[in-house]
């Protein structure tokens, strides 16, 4: 099984992006370096047979909750400082970016997407603000639903620095995706 973010790209992948800022070509460089570190401790996930049709509705459905969902924090929307929660599509609703991915993750699941392929990750923005997305592992790789994207698409596409991920079938199980020098 060769599909995660930790085990899919090699460093050779990380570094042939042409990066455009100096802040990328260190993302880059930190991914291969994040890449090369967990490798051997990764977990294996589940893969979704990516067709055409399941990539349309990955999607759609990556539209729709970014269309429908206001972003807000969660102490503006809940009264709280961290809440998180599918919140639903009724008009008006709002939330952060957890929200959004675990919105994303409920209607893959009513559309037939298996749990254990489906994770959420803890990223840092190049702001050096941390950040949850949605990922999707396929047979053509892991696919990132984003609510600061428009675009499902491979997590080597993205230029975040991935820190955390949920395992396979455990919500509570987290991996921690940091260099091990950073874990000491």
């Amino acid at each position: 099984f060769d599909e995660t973010p930790v085990q899919r790209a090699s460093a050779e992948t990380a570094q042939s992006q042409t990066p455009q800022t100096p802040s990328q070509a260190q993302t880059a460089s930190q991914m291969a370096a994040q890449i090369a570190d967990a490798a051997e401790a990764a977990p294996l996930y589940p893969r979704v047979q990516l067709t055409p049709s399941q990539f349309q509705v990955l999607t759609r459905v990556n539209s729709v909750v970014n269309r429908v969902i206001r972003p807000t924090t969660d102490d503006a929307y809940y009264g709280v400082a961290d809440y998180w929660v599918a919140p639903g599509l009724a008009d008006g609703v709002a939330g952060d970016c957890e929200d959004y991915a675990l919105e994303k993750w409920t209607l893959l699941r009513q559309q037939g997407f298996p749990a254990g392929a489906m994770s959420l990750a803890m990223v840092s923005v190049p702001e050096d603000k941390q950040h949850v997305v949605l990922i999707v592992t396929t047979t053509d790789g892991d696919y990132i639903l984003d609510n600061l994207s428009t675009w499902v698409k491979p997590w080597t596409q993205t230029y975040y620095s991935w820190l955390t991920r949920q395992g396979p079938d455990d919500d509570l199980k987290w991996f921690s995706l940091l260099p091990t020098e950073k874990l000491k």
